[in-house]
């Protein structure tokens, strides 16, 4: 099993690895350690982190404005995404959530690579709403992070 794990602030989608890695104890850890080490920075680039995480995860590049994967006979190496954010898309090239919902859809047609969305400290009312849209869309779950407590 393998997997990844993206940061959205700003306007880049920071990947742990290029490439899906090895879901053993020390990478696990070391994705663990990294997030508990970060706090809420109020700028959420959702769009870019989960066009880079289909792009990761199919091995393949989207093209832009375009809602499929160029390589369509690209290999799935992932099932599974984590969506951490602390709030909703409010930086990068799409920030409109109706907008990003559909297009998730459309990237994710045929593939069904399930998204379990995650609030990262305190949330607002419109964060929890589109957290949990976003993954009961993507067969996901939604859960609430609070560093506070942790």
């Amino acid at each position: 099993m393998s997997f990844n794990a993206l940061r959205a602030p700003s306007n880049n989608a920071n990947p742990y690895s290029d490439k899906m890695v090895k879901a053993d104890i020390e990478n696990k850890s070391k994705v663990i350690k990294d997030i508990k080490a970060k706090k809420a920075e109020g700028m959420a680039n959702i769009y870019s982190a989960l066009k880079r995480a289909f792009e990761i995860a199919t091995g393949a590049k989207a093209e832009s404005g375009v809602s499929v994967w160029k390589n369509e006979n690209a290999n799935i190496f992932s099932d599974t995404f984590y969506l951490l954010t602390d709030s909703i898309p409010n930086t990068g090239a799409l920030t409109d959530t109706d907008k990003i919902i559909k297009q998730i859809d459309e990237w994710n047609s045929g593939l069904n690579i399930r998204i379990h969305t995650i609030g990262f400290g305190f949330i607002d009312e419109e964060t929890h709403k589109y957290l949990m849209k976003i993954a009961k869309h993507n067969s996901g779950r939604f859960n609430i992070y609070d560093y506070d407590k942790d």
